[in-house]
């Protein structure tokens, strides 16, 4: 009996002892900058310091602000973003390919007449890229293009990627569109209202263009890249070869133009962020001394590190905040 006694005070013991081990004690940390007013576009240094073996990173900016995690809102946006990703099989394809943005477009997006009779915004030279060596050697993304100068809130509106063939030869002048996107931003959340966040592009395009009388039409009819839904590229070609079909002659010469004219957006005055914190070390990450941010835009922002401690009993947190200053 007393040897029974003793194995269970020896068990008790050994949980006490372990229900210890994994209590947490809160975490030294500190953080500090050289100043607290800087300039916008200036690579501020957070210095850390401590123990801690979370640490998470809130910039106070829109979608980065401690104060309203867990509570989701609405915010106007600043931005309305409108991006996509191209490649060119050669340079000659070059001038054949431009954006267009319009807020008065009302008719049938597979017809030339309807697609010409609305007024057209170029945007083209907003995007370096479009014309860019880089999209050359494959899909390359964009530059996000703020179109908000252009379309309001409260705004329909319709974008296009308008064909023209005028290379000198068709001989490899494809031109592939993929992972077209239309989003709002704020701050440094962004949230997507376009087509696609990565594809099917069939919720955005028509399966047939609108196009001139000199382009095959089952060359546009063949356009999309599917190998299993959803439709993830569109494929942007010259007539391949002079034919004749139903009478009507189509040659690789004549001039051929098309759009592919978006889905019709509604611009809504706000839109719902939830903010979060970038995470910058978790437990078997290695000690993490500085940290580094820029802020796009003048303001006074409230930083906020959480440094933590934890086992699966419970987690032990401390907060430092410094107030900044960003000026133009």
């Amino acid at each position: 009996m007393k040897i029974k006694y003793l194995i269970i005070l020896l068990f008790a013991f050994q949980l006490c002892a372990c229900d210890k081990s994994l209590d947490v004690k809160e975490p030294s940390f500190d953080v500090t900058t050289d100043k607290t007013t800087y300039k916008v576009g200036d690579n501020i240094q957070f210095n850390i310091s401590g123990d801690a073996k979370y640490i998470t990173f809130y910039s106070g900016e829109d979608g980065s602000n401690r104060d309203f995690v867990g509570a989701p809102r609405m915010v106007a946006y600043d931005k309305l973003n409108l991006y996509y990703t191209i490649w060119y099989q050669r340079r000659l394809a070059y001038p054949q390919v431009s954006i267009l943005v319009s807020t008065n477009f009302t008719g049938d997006r597979s017809n030339l007449n309807d697609v010409k009779a609305a007024t057209w915004i170029d945007i083209t030279d907003r995007y370096p890229f479009l014309m860019g060596q880089a999209a050359l050697d494959g899909h390359t993304a964009s530059n996000r293009v703020d179109i908000s100068d252009i379309v309001k809130p409260g705004d329909k509106m319709n974008f296009a990627f308008k064909y023209i063939k005028n290379a000198e030869s068709t001989t490899f002048a494809t031109v592939w569109l993929s992972k077209v996107n239309l989003a709002y931003s704020k701050g440094i959340k962004q949230v997507d209202i376009g087509g696609e966040t990565g594809k099917n592009l069939g919720e955005l395009f028509l399966v047939r263009p609108a196009m001139n009388e000199n382009k095959i039409p089952d060359r546009s009819d063949n356009r999309w890249y599917t190998r299993t839904p959803p439709v993830d590229n569109i494929i942007l070609w010259a007539n391949g070869s002079n034919v004749t079909i139903d009478g009507k002659a189509y040659t690789t010469t004549s001039y051929q133009e098309e759009y592919w004219v978006s889905k019709t957006f509604e611009i809504a005055e706000t839109f719902e962020i939830q903010d979060v914190g970038l995470p910058l070390k978790g437990y078997s990450d290695s000690r993490v001394n500085y940290h580094t941010w820029t802020y796009t835009k003048p303001g006074t922002y409230k930083v906020v590190f959480e440094g933590s401690n934890a086992t699966i009993k419970q987690t032990t947190t401390k907060t430092k905040e410094i107030i900044l200053t960003i000026t133009e």
